[in-house]
């Protein structure tokens, strides 16, 4: 009897360990995409993706930020549009210093260029056409990003009517997509605090 029991629990501890075995080689496969001079990875982070690039140095310094490399790397899936350097050199010099100096500010435009979620430039295309022409997206931030077309382009806007049109599309990230854009689709303004 005691060898019937000893015989089915080995039996049972076998089965179980190769069961585990069946899932312990996990195959990844890392998506590239070229960019001006570089190569973006889905095995890098969005900061690792864009550092070293001459077309991100505001977002590069932004993202250096290591609260928020943190916030953005415990989200499981997300997609950024994140802004080129074009976008904060339209900006006046005087805004741009007092907006860059400000790390809350800063923190707010990356996280409300942020929503939940793989969205690749065909699922942007689709929100926008089977939502009228209007497509919006809840932000990390907590507030709406509106996408819409202008063409064959895809607009960006906040509640404010601040716009930003996406660029250059389906880069890959550590934890999701992001996308190149022209502009900011997020008030700029510096609000005295008294």
């Amino acid at each position: 009897m005691k060898t019937k029991i000893l015989f089915t629990a080995l039996f049972c501890f076998a089965v179980a360990i190769a069961s585990a075995q069946k899932y312990s080689k996990v195959y990844t496969t890392t998506v590239t995409k070229d960019y001006k001079g570089s190569t973006f990875s889905s095995g890098n982070s969005i900061a690792d993706n864009i550092s070293g690039n001459t077309s991100f140095t505001y977002l590069s310094q932004i993202l250096a930020s290591e609260p928020l490399q943190a916030e953005l790397a415990n989200e499981e899936m997300i997609t950024i549009f994140t802004p080129n350097d074009g976008a904060f050199n339209a900006l006046e010099e005087e805004e741009r210093e007092a907006f860059l100096s400000d790390k809350e500010r800063v923190a707010q435009l990356v996280k409300s260029h942020t929503v939940p979620g793989r969205l690749d430039v065909k699922a942007i295309k689709k929100a926008i056409e089977v939502n009228n022409g209007t497509a919006s997206f809840r932000t990390l931030a907590g507030t709406k990003l509106n996408a819409t077309m202008n063409g064959e382009t895809i607009i960006l806007s906040d509640a404010e009517g601040n716009k930003a049109k996406i660029m250059d599309t389906d880069f890959y990230h550590k934890n999701g997509f992001f996308h190149v854009i022209e502009g900011i689709a997020f008030s700029t303004k510096t609000v005295d605090k008294q």
